[in-house]
């Protein structure tokens, strides 16, 4: 609460600083617009910043960007108070330089993605944000907020390797961590890093890399890689774009056929010109995804390291495959500009369209269970006599052979026969 009352006890203060001493002259309609522009970015500086802040902090930033706001809408050139002016004291001796305050972005913290083993989220750049003005040689320490999102812990095993660009006396690699960084913890990883001595843009491209040798995809910062692009030398060019962050639908994210995306970008001015409703999103190359040719990005003033969302709504195609459609932005004056270290670059949106699962129907066979309940019906047999007409052959005639007799001597027998004398009965006589 004395917290609360402090800050807007402050905020007070630097209005009424901004009306004048009592007795002083009638501001003209355009003073009274830069007062009013000046009391709603502290307002929503103060908003905006999130908890993890010190009350100090917070006054210091307050008092950076009502100065800064100030200088712009004055037109004084002087330069800006470094981030590390405002929020923490440089680990290194180097030249102060003019940089943009990252404060106003809502610092997001991820949820842990489950059954991953290497995920990384960016969160913001501490240190040195996209185009910052650094001295010809001079030393800088560019530093990343990033949080780790998978379910493997992070040791000294894992790696903040140089990729590629210029390279700016980076190390090859180093460790990202001397301690244990669990999952969803949030660490801030440095490198020291030497300008170049000839004026122009300088960008160093870095990859965070597992102990197993792969690289560890870094959520919502476009193609999962970190860099530092810094300006040595050279006047800020009047129209040039930082890439933030994906807000949706970060590289690769799987949508489906004839999906509407909403695509967000967060983006910084981080030229000399402010952006206003005449700014546009260009089409510029690869999968249209329904993209019109332009949009107006913006109906409100940009000023230069001011931050915007820039969404277009766009339609997923029916196919499957993989989709990338790319996009920079144009001035009033027609002259096309974008990001990195030549103000040329695109911002993209790439998407995965899955195929259309065919499904085929799991065929479980069915065995019916068959109840059979028997009928006791009387069947009267039908007797069916077919004769058949099958001829007789006769049976052939027999001949008889001709038997020889056999004899057989007849021994007689020693037995004396007695004869039988019967009397003899005389016949009648014929009359």
């Amino acid at each position: 609460m004395k917290k609360k009352i402090t800050i807007l006890v402050f905020m007070f203060w630097i209005m009424a600083g901004t009306v004048g001493c009592i007795g002083s002259a009638v501001p003209s309609q355009e003073e009274r617009f830069k007062q009013t522009a000046n009391a709603v970015t502290v307002a929503a500086i103060v908003r905006k910043l999130s908890l993890p802040f010190t009350q100090t902090v917070v006054m210091k930033t307050v008092i950076a960007e009502f100065t800064r706001a100030s200088r712009i809408n004055s037109q004084t050139p002087e330069s800006t108070p470094t981030f590390e002016e405002i929020t923490t004291t440089p680990s290194m001796t180097a030249t102060p330089q003019p940089m943009s305050i990252p404060t106003v972005i809502n610092v997001p913290i991820y949820t842990p993605v489950t059954g991953i083993c290497n995920w990384a989220g960016y969160i913001m750049d501490v240190t040195y944000p996209d185009g910052t003005q650094v001295s010809p040689g001079g030393t800088f320490r560019k530093t990343w907020r990033i949080q780790n999102l998978g379910n493997c812990a992070w040791g000294p095993n894992y790696l903040l390797m140089y990729e590629m660009g210029t390279q700016m006396n980076a190390p090859i690699y180093l460790p990202v961590t001397q301690g244990n960084v669990p999952p969803g913890g949030i660490i801030d990883i440095s490198v020291d890093l030497m300008a170049p001595t000839t004026p122009g843009n300088y960008q160093a491209i870095f990859r965070l890399r597992s102990p197993d040798g792969s690289n560890i995809p870094i959520n919502n910062h476009g193609d999962g890689s970190l860099w530092a692009l810094v300006s040595v030398g050279l006047p800020q060019p009047c129209n040039w774009a930082g890439f933030i962050m994906d807000v949706t639908y970060p590289d690769g994210t799987t949508v489906n056929p004839g999906e509407a995306i909403n695509k967000v970008w967060r983006i910084q001015n981080i030229g000399s010109c402010s952006w206003n409703s005449n700014y546009q999103l260009l089409f510029s190359s690869g999968d249209r995804l329904g993209a019109p040719d332009f949009i107006q990005f913006t109906q409100n003033i940009i000023p230069p390291g001011g931050f915007i969302d820039i969404l277009i709504k766009l339609t997923a195609p029916n196919n499957a495959g993989t989709f990338t459609s790319y996009f920079k932005m144009r001035a009033p004056d027609s002259s096309i500009f974008g990001t990195g270290s030549n103000a040329d670059g695109s911002i993209w949106v790439k998407v995965v369209i899955m195929p259309t699962p065919t499904i085929t129907p799991s065929v479980t066979p069915i065995i019916p269970t068959l109840t059979i309940t028997p009928s006791v019906t009387p069947v009267t047999p039908t007797l069916t006599v077919t004769f058949s007409a099958t001829p007789v052959t006769p049976s052939p005639t027999v001949t008889p052979s001709p038997i020889t007799p056999t004899q057989t001597p007849v021994t007689p027998s020693a037995t004396p026969i007695t004869p039988t004398l019967t009397p003899e009965t005389p016949s009648p006589t014929p009359p």
